[in-house]
């Protein structure tokens, strides 16, 4: 995969010069890789945060919609591949659609490349609580970052 297809599929929020983590975002349904661009403020410094870019989303309107979960899970997968394969630890983190994505992506690592996610695996956030107890950004973001220091 070249350097411009593997730009065109991840957005880096950070970039620490040596991370400890990366961990890879997939956004909800309809969402976008800007979601997660205010998460390095969140998270340790040494967490290298790169969000998934689907394509028919936000700078990449122009482009068909993924049709099939399994030829999104194909290029997302060869996008990660050559990123992961340098020996730091990754995790990845799913928000709602993104959690199935993030799920099946890492299934596709590991059987096509070796890549296995470090001890968080795929973090994705518990069912929701009722509507009129919803946990804010802020406890979700809170939730993640423990999760991610535990890896």
């Amino acid at each position: 995969m070249t350097v411009g297809v593997a730009q065109r599929w991840l957005r880096r929020f950070s970039s620490p010069p040596a991370p400890r983590l990366r961990l890879a975002c997939f956004a909800h349904a309809g969402g976008s890789a800007s979601f997660f661009r205010t998460w390095p403020r969140s998270l340790p410094a040494d967490v290298e945060v790169l969000a998934i870019r689907y394509p028919g989303r936000q700078d990449r309107l122009a482009e068909p919609c993924a049709q099939r979960l399994d030829d999104l899970v194909d290029d997302v997968a060869a996008a990660l591949a050559e990123p992961l394969a340098d020996g730091v630890p990754f995790a990845f983190f799913g928000h709602s659609m993104g959690s199935a994505i993030a799920f099946e992506t890492a299934r596709r690592l590991e059987a096509r490349w070796g890549l296995r996610a470090g001890g968080g695996g795929v973090i994705g956030p518990p069912r929701p609580p009722p509507r009129r107890k919803r946990a804010r950004h802020t406890e979700l973001r809170a939730a993640v970052w423990a999760a991610v220091c535990e890896v």
